[in-house]
């Protein structure tokens, strides 16, 4: 059943007279914004229009505009334990075409929800994120943002790739570091997507991995053509698909970072389509949308604490496909919720934190969806690793990992406790009495710190340069009674770096 348009999408009308020297039949920016609002206002329950720029608290765009986004969903004032979806037009501002693809998607799933029961079911599943232009400033006369300090081609600015020799755009000053960048990166780090898709003109086919003249491609980059190849089928474009133009592009950095369902596709036969031709592509593609929306997640679950049921974010990977260029895949913090997009055959997962115990888990993947539920042991009361000898407790109280900027609190067990029972050994704590200990920890010259028993506090530079960086803590011992031998209890282990506040 065919969704039925409100009459200025279908039409490619404006909503006030055409004085503001656009292309016959497209909306300002200002009448985007308010037809989104109108989506909104006409379907409340599964409507909102969400100004990403205050959601966020970031900068405007040079031109002093706000960024928006439509999110569609059956409880759409609510965070949903739901898969989420994003659909993002013109990073290249002078593709306008591609305005109407997200402006048309918002009639479509707004408009089709009463009516269709398709639209319904996949509304009710699915948080539905829709953002018609990524480059308001450059919005119909510019491929680039317009700063004329720094004009950057905002689809090379994103960090992943971003410094490869393969980016061969006018990428900026550095990953990232455009508003316009900022805000897709920040609703994606709120949202972790498990589908996206990025529409450009002109070509009609879709785009997969990373760039493929000299530079490395995605380890599963033959699972990703064979999946563009679907895309492509599905948006009536004949199978067509090829690598992408250039490093640092948007979809690679959600492919990158979120390990997610992330392609380009890019419609029509001209950067410059009239109204006609746009609505006439937006239709022509429209299946593909829904076959992305639709299509079965490979593997799926929750992954929580065995003992409270809380949610974690947890690294996965892949053991027999590990990741070649520093990607990422984890676990969404508010429900647990992960995803992996794997090829058909076994794989075996591997779900790890520095604070539980790591687990592979081996899974047939087939062409539906399996659900895999995965509870997380904690390495000991107080966060533990294993070693040898078995478990050891480090002394670290994993709710207060080291946040940048911030004191970082650590306890060293004290005399009278039991760590020496716990490496199996014959002597009780009686006959070998914990005299003293030591903690080393460093990363570099950045952050060191020796201590004895007790507790302590550690400051952590506010250096952003050592965002996500790995503290290694190792060398602590314990002395026995007489004998004066040293115990080594663990000789390693990891934390990494949170996000400064």
């Amino acid at each position: 059943m065919q969704a039925k348009l409100p009459i200025y999408l279908a039409l490619g009308l404006s909503l006030t007279p055409a004085a503001m020297a656009q292309p016959t039949g497209y909306p300002t920016y200002d009448q985007m914004v308010a037809q989104m609002g109108a989506a909104e206002a006409a379907h409340p329950a599964i409507c909102q229009r969400v100004n990403l720029t205050q959601k966020y608290g970031l900068a405007k765009t040079w031109q002093g505009k706000d960024m928006y986004a439509v999110k569609i969903s059956d409880n759409v004032a609510q965070e949903e334990d739901e898969q989420a979806f994003l659909m993002v037009s013109n990073h290249h501002g002078n593709e306008r075409g591609t305005v109407i693809i997200g402006l048309r998607a918002i009639g479509r799933f707004t408009e089709g929800y009463a009516s269709d029961p398709q639209i319904k079911a996949i509304v009710d599943s699915t948080e539905i994120w829709i953002m018609p232009t990524c480059n308001p400033d450059g919005y119909w006369t510019s491929r680039e943002n317009r700063n004329p300090t720094r004009s950057v081609d905002l689809n090379r600015n994103y960090p992943f790739l971003w410094s490869s020799p393969c980016n061969n755009g006018n990428k900026g000053s550095g990953p990232g570091s455009e508003p316009e960048v900022k805000t897709v990166m920040a609703l994606s780090e709120d949202q972790r997507f498990t589908k996206v898709i990025d529409f450009h003109t002109y070509g009609r086919e879709s785009l997969y991995g990373y760039y493929q003249r000299g530079c490395p491609n995605h380890q599963l980059v033959n699972y990703l053509r064979a999946e563009a190849i679907a895309v492509s089928q599905a948006s009536s474009y004949g199978g067509q698909v090829r690598g992408p133009s250039s490093n640092g592009e948007h979809y690679q950095w959600q492919l990158g970072n979120f390990s997610n369902y992330a392609f380009l596709t890019e419609t029509n036969t001209t950067h410059s389509p009239s109204i006609t031709s746009a609505n006439n592509e937006e239709t022509r593609i429209w299946p593909g949308t829904l076959f992305i929306l639709e299509r079965p997640i490979p593997v799926w679950g929750h992954v929580v604490d065995a003992r409270t049921g809380q949610p974690i974010e947890v690294n996965i990977s892949y053991v027999e496909n590990p990741f070649t260029q520093g990607e990422r895949n984890r676990s969404e913090p508010g429900f647990g919720r992960y995803h992996a997009w794997l090829p058909q055959g076994t794989h075996t997962i591997r779900f790890s934190h520095p604070c539980y115990m790591t687990q592979d888990i081996q899974v047939n993947v087939t062409a539906t969806s399996t659900q895999l539920d995965v509870q997380m042991e904690p390495a000991c009361a107080e966060c533990a690793m294993y070693n040898g000898s078995g478990i050891n407790p480090t002394g670290f109280d994993c709710a207060t990992l080291p946040v940048l900027g911030t004191n970082w609190d650590s306890t060293i067990p004290t005399v009278g406790s039991t760590l020496s029972t716990q490496l199996g050994l014959s002597t009780t704590a009686a006959q070998m009495p914990l005299l003293g200990g030591e903690l080393l920890i460093g990363m570099g010259p950045e952050l060191v710190f020796q201590a004895a028993m007790g507790s302590h506090t550690i400051g952590v530079p506010n250096d952003n340069s050592l965002l996500g960086a790995l503290i290694y803590a190792q060398g602590f011992r314990v002395d026995s009674a007489g004998a004066g031998a040293t115990l080594v209890l663990f000789n390693g282990r990891a934390v990494t770096l949170g996000i400064k506040p």
